[in-house]
């Protein structure tokens, strides 16, 4: 099932409502702005040039842009007061321009990367393999105020990655939920169980093997119980509607009980979270995911607190689940753990089995993920560096 498009929604410009008015931003024009006035056949060949560019190129494409942000920060320079310098990235080519920035101005600098510098996703390792790479992040660390990554894993590869560099100035400041976003009162279905997922799926990853054990599930049902918890189980995919995942849910026969969503202002991405009546984490199992990966849609989940089903490799996330006591992990012994899981809940919801009881103190300690805090802790880190 599919809701009706909305292609106008790809940018959730609403969040910018959410910065303070006295907040100037400085656009610097990319080349995606020239693409969208060209021909279809122009397109198509800046596309090709993009691709081959991207190749080539390092560390990425917007090194060619580097001018025009050290101009644009010029101007901010010219009009106000500059305490402290920080660039995020990806792309990290803003990190570049900071380096320029930092030796021009003499400005404390602060590093955050949100993405880490490697090429995990290509080989399965922490290292950098371009050597013209591993030169600019060298240089970068090394002139850097602080560095901040977004898990304690990313942190320690970076710093045992520069062991020359002062272990002190490497810090964690995690992704984070706001809890005035989310709602009062949830409003759950009565006559559904659903399972929420928001944000895309990475298919190189191969994060479906939910899917599959779910279809498995059915199969060894009887007839009757199939055909009860398929009418009574509903899975919700909020922005993941990309051919790669779609062809997984036809061939698999799931979509009578697959409803694809497609993008939507983060405030109702949150708010259809809060409905739902367990989430979803599925990020593959293989080595070509991150131990250290937290996607973002785990903090959101945590401050909606609607148990979390996470298949995942043992690593950060895992623990964070555990501690907060947050949800399920399931790495073994798949198809077992997730039809215990899955059919219990249910169960418990609609009174089949009036003996099914769920676990209690669920949701502990998830004030750290705040955003009030982790951005206290982000405020500290700007003070102590200026």
């Amino acid at each position: 099932m599919t809701h009706p498009p909305k292609p106008e929604q790809s940018l959730d410009k609403e969040l910018l409502n959410e910065l303070d008015p006295s907040c100037e931003i400085l656009y610097v024009t990319r080349p995606e702005n020239v693409q969208r006035k060209s021909s279809q056949l122009k397109r198509r060949a800046l596309g090709t040039t993009r691709e081959y560019l991207q190749k080539i190129i390092r560390p990425d494409l917007d090194v060619l842009h580097i001018p025009a942000f050290i101009s644009a920060f010029r101007t901010a320079f010219q009009q106000q007061a500059v305490d402290v310098l920080l660039t995020t990235s990806p792309t990290h080519s803003i990190h570049l321009a900071g380096l320029f920035i930092k030796k021009q101005f003499n400005l404390p600098w602060i590093v955050d990367f949100r993405d880490p510098w490697d090429d995990y996703i290509i080989t399965g390792s922490a290292d950098i393999r371009h050597p013209v790479e591993r030169y600019l992040e060298k240089k970068v660390v090394r002139n850097a105020s602080a560095l901040i990554s977004t898990t304690k894993t990313y942190s320690r590869i970076l710093s045992n990655r520069h062991p020359d560099v002062d272990r002190d100035i490497f810090f964690t400041v995690t992704n984070s939920f706001c809890s005035e976003k989310i709602p009062q009162d949830s409003v759950k279905s009565k006559d559904k169980f659903i399972i929420c997922y928001t944000g895309i799926f990475y298919p190189s990853k191969d994060p479906y093997e939910f899917f599959r054990a779910l279809c498995r599930w059915f199969d060894k049902l009887p007839l009757y119980e199939r055909e009860y918890y398929r009418s009574i189980l509903e899975i919700h995919l909020i922005g993941s509607g990309d051919r790669a995942t779609r062809e997984i849910i036809k061939k698999l026969n799931l979509n009578d009980i697959v409803v694809f969503f497609d993008r939507m202002p983060h405030i109702r991405a949150i708010e259809h979270t809060c409905n739902a009546d367990m989430t979803l984490i599925s990020t593959g199992l293989g080595e070509k995911t991150r131990p250290g990966w937290l996607p973002s849609k785990l903090f959101e989940y945590l401050g909606a607190r609607v148990p979390i089903l996470a298949l995942i490799r043992e690593g950060e996330m895992a623990e964070i689940i555990r501690q907060t006591n947050s949800g399920f992990i399931v790495n073994d012994q798949i198809d077992d753990n997730l039809e215990k899981i899955i059919k219990k809940h249910i169960d418990y919801k609609f009174r089949k089995h009036e003996s099914v009881s769920l676990e209690e103190d669920m949701f502990q300690n998830i004030d750290t993920y705040e955003e009030s805090n982790t951005m206290r802790k982000f405020i500290s880190i700007i003070k102590e560096a200026n």
